[in-house]
């Protein structure tokens, strides 16, 4: 296979990971241990989880209203588990019948016992032309339907060793619209290994890092992990950095001096890269002649037709269409349950109120702004016109990168180009750089190819925190 059509098969499966725009083959997944089914588990059959849509309406109602559905019971053994807390009432169901919803699952499938790990939702809003990310904690306490309440990581695991209808694509499905109303289309299930091949063979891939991150990192990848001696402090620095697969693995995965949180929002970093990097490499008149060359590589029910059909409606959006949400502290309350387990415990009202604001329509002012930001780097640092274009991408900014005229700018100014002045966007853009008020002015211009234009200087700090980023 030549260089240039592996990497492009590598992109397809990659493009997924940043907006549901990959195709491959429907593989069901199979269990990993042989032991009998429990006699009545499960009981009846769960009913489709497919909502009926109502009537066309002219109301400001934004979504039909849903068929509810029944859901298995904790597990009805005898005595069967005991429930470390209550189990909660089912979510109101976030739906809207042109949505596609995906979540990407990453594991270790080569250990006998594995969790799902990375558990990032990702929805297309193609009347809003918007794309959220939500990522998901592993040790989140959920109820897992027809089982208990327990980590969301076990869910996939807990349906291919319960031989749950459907697997575990069925039971981790069940369990996000469960506890959280959010309907999931497909699932893709991508091996840790397997993600780390996909990123060496199309060449790397350069990631926007606006903050250091230092970490314990294995010296290298063929030494034994179990040996601490082989192990040794590495900080990935700020700037644009091109990882392989092994660091782009270590990046997305390392907590130990961290936590789920942050790996969280590095996860969604990497996705971003990835997406713009399969983009600039027009991948998607190529889906139908690679689609039988993917199948070892993801496990997933998607299809070719959903590839066909997705991959135009977004290979056209940029970074400011794609919105990032991470469950975190702001909505989850640290708790060791009786076992000594480290869990995450949702406060339900706060948990749905994000969920709601994540996959329903968006408001007015997060829709991606009609205003174009171009920047220039004023310093001898490089990329920093980047790292500054991935803020305004989080913010809803479109953004351009344009030459300085001078490199030795010491204060970071913003010029307000548009005919009439854009106050609100101004007061916006300066808030999102922590601009003072004499590193601003409004120049009206008939004329002016971009609305706004940041040059940036020696002050520019690119670490930023997106939680903290308004839309």
């Amino acid at each position: 296979m030549t260089a240039l059509r592996l990497k492009t098969l590598s992109v397809i499966v990659i493009i997924f990971l940043a907006a549901v725009a990959c195709n491959l083959p429907n593989r069901a997944a199979t269990p990993t241990v042989d032991f009998e089914r429990p006699q009545d588990f499960f009981g009846t059959p769960l009913p489709s989880k497919t909502p009926t849509p109502g009537p066309p309406t002219n109301t400001p109602t934004p979504y039909p209203t849903p068929t509810p559905r029944s859901w298995a019971q904790p597990y009805f053994g005898t005595p069967g588990p005991t429930q470390i807390t209550p189990v909660p009432n089912p979510a109101p169901l976030i739906y809207d019948p042109e949505d596609f919803t995906v979540v990407l699952l990453g594991s270790d499938r080569r250990k006998a016992v594995f969790a799902t790990d990375v558990i990032l939702v990702i929805n297309f809003q193609p009347k809003y032309n918007a794309i959220s990310m939500l990522s998901i904690p592993r040790a989140m306490l959920v109820y897992i339907p027809g089982w208990q309440m327990n980590k969301v990581n076990l869910a996939f695991q807990h349906g291919e060793y319960g031989y749950y209808p459907g697997l575990g694509p069925a039971l981790l499905k069940d369990t996000l619209e469960y506890n959280l109303g959010i309907e999931v289309d497909r699932y893709m299930l991508v091996d840790f290994s397997q993600f780390e091949s996909v990123v060496d063979a199309i060449g790397g891939v350069d990631v926007p890092v606006a903050c250091p991150y230092t970490d314990w990192r294995l010296i290298s990848p063929e030494l034994d992990p179990e040996d601490e001696d082989n192990w040794a402090l590495y900080t990935v620095p700020s700037g644009v950095i091109h990882m392989d697969g092994d660091l782009t693995l270590w990046y997305a995965r390392s907590r130990k001096k961290s936590s789920d949180a942050d790996r969280n929002r590095r996860q969604q970093e990497v996705i971003r890269a990835l997406y713009g990097q399969a983009l600039r490499l027009e991948m998607v008149a190529r889906i139908p002649a690679l689609y039988s060359e993917l199948s070892g590589l993801v496990t997933t029910d998607f299809t070719l037709i959903d590839g066909l059909t997705l991959a135009p409606q977004v290979a056209n959006l940029s970074g400011a269409n794609i919105r990032s949400y991470y469950i975190d502290s702001r909505v989850l309350t640290r708790w060791n349950d009786p076992a000594g387990r480290d869990l995450l415990v949702p406060d339900q009202t706060a948990i749905q109120a994000l969920v709601a604001e994540a996959f329903g329509p968006p408001p007015e002012e997060q829709v991606v702004a009609d205003v174009t930001v171009q920047i220039w780097n004023g310093t001898t640092t490089a990329n920093l016109d980047v790292l500054a274009a991935e803020r305004l991408n989080y913010a809803g900014y479109l953004s351009q990168i344009g030459t300085a005229d001078e490199t030795n700018v010491t204060r970071t100014l913003l010029y307000d180009f548009t005919a009439n002045g854009s106050p609100e966007d101004a007061a916006a853009l300066r808030a999102l750089f922590n601009l003072d008020e004499d590193q601003f002015a409004a120049v009206p211009a008939e004329d002016a190819n971009y609305d706004f234009l940041l040059i940036l200087g020696t002050d520019f700090d690119p670490c930023f925190d997106p939680k903290e980023v308004d839309r």
